[in-house]
């Protein structure tokens, strides 16, 4: 009995050391986060929506990866992994996923722009229309 104790225990505590370094490399942040981490290190913001979401309405100079499209992972094998990524999707879910898969495929630095566009929306930030990505 005092061995399945202490293998829980080792199990809980080696999970909780090894969670840092996965933190380190995806966080959800709020635009205004973004807004200021991009004036330190630009980056490329990344809208992971479906292309007639994007088309509606998107922030100026996001490229537009669709996560749920079949190409995903041919599409970000194209970026660079060593810039940092700006993910955001309209209320925080399907950025997260995508931030999780890039993460796993060896980005260092993604950030979740957990709120999305329905927060944008509430908070009036300016959005562009169309599938122009960037002036």
């Amino acid at each position: 009995m005092k061995q399945i104790h202490f293998g829980f225990f080792l199990f809980v505590v080696l999970t909780g050391l090894m969670a840092p370094a996965a933190v380190q490399a995806q966080q959800r942040i709020s635009y205004e986060e973004m807004v200021r981490l991009r004036k330190q290190q630009p980056g490329q913001i990344l809208d992971v929506r479906a292309d007639w979401e994007y088309r509606q309405g998107h922030l100026p100079c996001a490229q537009l990866v669709d996560v749920n499209a079949d190409d995903f992972a041919t599409k970000i094998r194209q970026l660079d992994k060593s810039q940092p990524y700006y993910v955001y999707c309209y209320a925080g879910g399907r950025s997260a996923e995508a931030s999780q898969i890039m993460t796993k495929a060896g980005f260092k630095q993604v950030y979740n722009v957990s709120e999305g566009i329905s927060g944008f929306q509430k908070k009036k930030i300016p959005l562009t229309a169309g599938d122009k990505a960037c002036p």
